[in-house]
C-alpha cells in the first residue's frame, strides 16, 4: 500500500509546477471576462492540448469520420519531428495531453517512445481500441509514462461489441485489458490508470450492471459511460439510447443536441489539437480541419494560440456559436 502511495504523490509531484497552476488560472479568469466583455481575451498559454498519433485505424465504426469513412483529410503519422516541436510547450505550460484524436494510437508503432519523451513533464492519456496491445509490449506501455489508458469496450460480448465496433474482436480486447493489469501489478505502480469505456447506445445502456461486473473481474481501476456522437441521423434513431443517456433528443422527427448551445466554450480558452501533420485545430470536434489556425511546423505554438485567426474564432463562439457547424454536435454546454 506505501509503496502505490508513494508512486502515486511522486508522479503528480513531478508533472506539477506552481507556474502551470497559475497559467490555468490565468486562463480561467481571461475566459470569464471574455464572456462578460463579449471581447476574446487571451493572457495565458494552452494546458491541455491533443496530440494525434495517427489518424488511421482498423476498425470501421460507422460514427467515427475515419472508420465510418467519411473524411476526406489526408492519412498519416505523427513524426519525431513534430514531438520535438511540441515539447518546449510541454515543459512550460501543458498541463495534460490527450495522445490521441481521430485513428487507433497504438498503429503509429512511435507512440510510446513519444509518450516516454513527454510523460515526465505532463499528464498523458491515450485512449485505445486494445487490439495492439499485447503480451510482448504490455509492459513497454505500462513502463512509458501514461497518466490513464482508456480501453474501449461497448458490450460485454462479441455480438454487443460488433454492432459499432465493426471489424473489432471481443476477445482480444479482453486479453489487451489483462495483459496490462498484469503488467501494471508487476511494476507495482499506481499509474497508468486503466480504465474501460462504454459508449451508450440503446443496447449498451441495458447492461450497465453487467459491464460493471466485468469490469470489475478484469480488475481495472475504473469505468465510464460515454454518450456517443452521431453524425448520421438514421444511424442515430436506430441506436440512441433514452434521453438520460444521450446527448441528442428526436424533435420534429430530426435529432438535435440536447441542450442550449451557449456563446462560451472553455475547451477554445484552455487547449487546442495538434493534427499528426503538425496543423493545430481548436477543437476535437473540428474532426475535417475546418479551422486550422496555424502548423507548428512553421510557427511556434504558442504564436499560434496568440494569432488573430485564433482570436477571430473565439469572437465568434462569443457571438454566435450556433452558427458554427460542428458546434452543434457538441457536448460542451
Amino acid at each position: 500500500m506505501f509503496i502505490y502511495l508513494f508512486s502515486k504523490i511522486s508522479f503528480y509531484l513531478k508533472r506539477l509546477s506552481i507556474r502551470k497552476v497559475l497559467n490555468l488560472i490565468v486562463l480561467k479568469l481571461s475566459f470569464h471576462l471574455s464572456i462578460l466583455f463579449k471581447k476574446p481575451l487571451m493572457w495565458g498559454k494552452p494546458a491541455f492540448l491533443s496530440i494525434e498519433p495517427t489518424n488511421i485505424c482498423n476498425l470501421k465504426c460507422p460514427e467515427c469520420p475515419t472508420g465510418g469513412g467519411f473524411s476526406s483529410v489526408k492519412k498519416g503519422y505523427a513524426t519525431p519531428e513534430l514531438i520535438k516541436s511540441v515539447l518546449p510547450s510541454v515543459k512550460e505550460s501543458i498541463l495534460h495531453i490527450n495522445m490521441f484524436f481521430q485513428g487507433e494510437p497504438f498503429l503509429n508503432n512511435s507512440v510510446i517512445e513519444y509518450t516516454k519523451q513527454l510523460s515526465p513533464y505532463t499528464f498523458i492519456t491515450v485512449s485505445t481500441n486494445g487490439h495492439f496491445i499485447t503480451r510482448k509490449n504490455a509492459k513497454e506501455i505500462i513502463g512509458a509514462g501514461f497518466y490513464k489508458i482508456i480501453v474501449s469496450l461497448d458490450g460485454i460480448n462479441q455480438e454487443q461489441y460488433s454492432k459499432y465496433r465493426k471489424g473489432g474482436d471481443f476477445n482480444k480486447v479482453i486479453d489487451a485489458v489483462k495483459v496490462l493489469v498484469a503488467a501494471k501489478k508487476e511494476h507495482k505502480t499506481a499509474f497508468p490508470i486503466i480504465q474501460l469505456q462504454c459508449l451508450l447506445f440503446n443496447y449498451t445502456e441495458l447492461i450497465k450492471d453487467k459491464f460493471k461486473s466485468l469490469a470489475k473481474e478484469l480488475q481495472v481501476d475504473s469505468i465510464v459511460f460515454k454518450t456517443a456522437q452521431f453524425y448520421n441521423e438514421e444511424n442515430a434513431k436506430e441506436m440512441l439510447p433514452s434521453e438520460g443517456n444521450s446527448r441528442y433528443v428526436v424533435k420534429n422527427d430530426k435529432v438535435v443536441i440536447n441542450h442550449e448551445v451557449a456563446n462560451r466554450c472553455w475547451r477554445m480558452w484552455n487547449g487546442a489539437v495538434i493534427t499528426w501533420n503538425g496543423d493545430v485545430v481548436p477543437c476535437c470536434f473540428d474532426k475535417d480541419k475546418k479551422f486550422v489556425h496555424g502548423n507548428i511546423f512553421s510557427t511556434q505554438l504558442f504564436v499560434v494560440w496568440k494569432h488573430p485567426l485564433y482570436a477571430d474564432f473565439r469572437s465568434k463562439i462569443l457571438l454566435n456559436r450556433k452558427g458554427i457547424e460542428m458546434c452543434n454536435n457538441c457536448s460542451e454546454k
